[in-house]
């Protein structure tokens, strides 16, 4: 019998291979399945297999195929593949595509019949069918493919297993069949395998997305992730998706590579990848626990450009943890930022020691916080008004030069010292022992005050000497019927007793005989 073409020829052989591999226990399903291929009706067999689907459990429809040379079987897949495409909905030929992955990739895989680099090429485009289907895979493909995969491998390359698709007669993988081999090796440990994979696709002219490098960064421990990801983003610019970064800068702090997670999360947003709260704040955390507090500040810096908010208590250890080794100016912006985006109705400071951490104090007062609490060193509060770095925080001390008429009314020096502004605290307590404490009930009042004491003092002393001497006392009100110090009456309305430099709000009761007293007088 002579045939017209070659592809007659090749039916031939294909129905005398069918003949000579009948199973004498084939099952009424699988002779009719075989017969149908046999003739070519390959339409009918997914409607076969929904009506034998509700019988017992029948083996797999395509076993015939085991017993067809491979390059055979491989044509003979592609043909049913090919019929079943035509077929809508896509989801009508599912039950097909099951049996011919359950036959394509063995589980485990027998050692009489490895997977060849045939076989594989057809559980690569039957797979792409059944992802096309909206259908997804049998559980068991899961587990199947990589197995297969990693022993055919082991003779040829990523892409040549690519390539070989469409020689065979099927259609080059498309993008999300391989997506599917990359997640699927992810899902069983072989990240290497899955990162061979992700570079060989470009060499099969394949592009991967960043759904492939995701899949295998994700999955990635050590060194790798970090450059897998910059690679990604730097390189090809694309965007991860939503949790990618935050998993990596997470298993870089849990490795104690807080500082480069800093790092990498700074080279990604310049890069223009837009990196989430999460990656922010685990950076942070581990820069803390590692005690790079320099580089916390420096993320949470970045946080606030580009509109997060780290948690207050994540900021007050960065503040506490600069203050710790000298950052002043750092820990001050930190501070500032921290009231501007959490507005706190209480804000306590320890130790304020420095100009900035003064002037940063004196800032946040002014950014409406209801109450502001600090410590401050000093002996008395005439230290903190004549300290250069915290006289701020009483409002600030300026030199006013007085006209002749006016100082000549006063009775003092035309030079005097008054108070700049409106002090940072509106009260202060003066620790004077263990058991004593001294409380200015307003602040700014006793500055004054205690200015007003130090130039009429200087007025006095120059006075002393002058036979009007007397005449000046007026100045500074009664006498104090006890230590006979002067007494200083401001507009307030408040009384202060001036005694061995020492300055005291005092409550006065007038007395019957009309004998100022002073109820707390440091002389008493």
């Amino acid at each position: 019998m002579a045939y017209a073409n070659p592809l007659g020829l090749f039916r031939c052989c294909q129905r005398r291979r069918f003949s000579a591999s009948i199973d004498p226990i084939e099952t009424p399903l699988q002779l009719a399945v075989r017969s149908a291929v046999q003739s070519g009706d390959h339409i009918s067999i997914p409607r076969l297999l929904n009506h034998y689907s509700h019988s017992s459990p029948n083996p797999n429809a395509f076993s015939f195929l085991i017993h067809l040379p491979p390059t055979l079987a491989a044509a003979t897949i592609a043909d049913l593949l090919s019929s079943f495409n035509a077929v809508r909905p896509r989801s009508i030929p599912f039950p097909a595509y099951a049996d011919l992955l359950s036959l394509t990739l063995p589980n485990p895989i027998p050692s009489s019949n490895p997977p060849s680099s045939i076989r594989l090429p057809s559980s690569l485009a039957v797979l792409q069918l059944v992802l096309r289907s909206g259908i997804p895979p049998p559980r068991e493909t899961r587990l199947a493919l990589p197995l297969n995969w990693i022993a055919v491998r082991h003779r040829c390359s990523v892409a040549g297993i690519i390539s070989s698709l469409r020689p065979l007669g099927f259609r080059a993988p498309d993008l999300n069949t391989l997506n599917y081999l990359i997640s699927s090796l992810c899902a069983s440990q072989e990240t290497e395998e899955a990162a061979s994979v992700l570079r060989g696709m470009s060499a099969a002219g394949i592009d991967p997305d960043s759904g492939s490098y995701c899949e295998v960064i994700e999955a990635m421990d050590g060194e790798a992730a970090p450059k897998l990801l910059v690679e990604m983003v730097v390189r090809r610019g694309m965007a991860p998706r939503k949790g990618t970064v935050a998993r990596v800068v997470e298993a870089m702090r849990a490795e104690g590579k807080a500082g480069q997670a800093a790092d990498l999360v700074r080279v990604l947003e310049r890069s223009g990848c837009a990196v989430g709260f999460e990656a922010y704040e685990a950076a942070v955390e581990g820069c803390l626990k590692s005690r790079e507090v320099v580089a916390a500040a420096r993320v949470v810096a970045e946080m606030a450009a580009k509109g997060f908010v780290p948690y207050i208590g994540v900021r007050q250890r960065v503040v506490e943890g600069l203050s710790s080794i000298g950052q002043s100016e750092l820990a001050a912006e930190v501070l500032i930022e921290a009231v501007e985006n959490h507005m706190p109705q209480v804000i306590v400071i320890d130790e304020l020691g420095t100009k900035l951490e003064a002037i940063a104090a004196s800032t946040i007062a002014q950014r409406g916080i209801l109450q502001l609490a600090a410590i401050a060193h000093g002996v008395t509060i005439e230290n903190l008004i004549m300290n250069p770095s915290l006289e701020m925080l009483v409002g600030g001390i300026q030199s006013v030069t007085l006209g002749d008429e006016e100082a000549s009314r006063r009775g003092i020096q035309k030079t005097v010292l008054e108070r700049k502004g409106p002090s940072t605290f509106s009260c202060a307590a003066e620790i004077v022992s263990k058991i004593e404490v001294r409380v200015h009930h307003s602040l700014e009042a006793t500055v004054d005050t205690l200015l007003a004491a130090k130039t009429a003092k200087n007025a006095n002393s120059w006075n002393n000497a002058s036979p009007d001497y007397h005449s000046d006392r007026r100045l500074f009100g009664d006498e104090c019927a006890f230590c006979h110090s002067f007494r200083i009456t401001k507009a307030s309305g408040l009384m202060y007793c001036y005694k061995d430099g020492k300055l005291t709000v005092l409550e006065e009761a007038n007395q019957p005989d009309g004998i100022y007293v002073h109820e707390k007088c440091v002389c008493m």
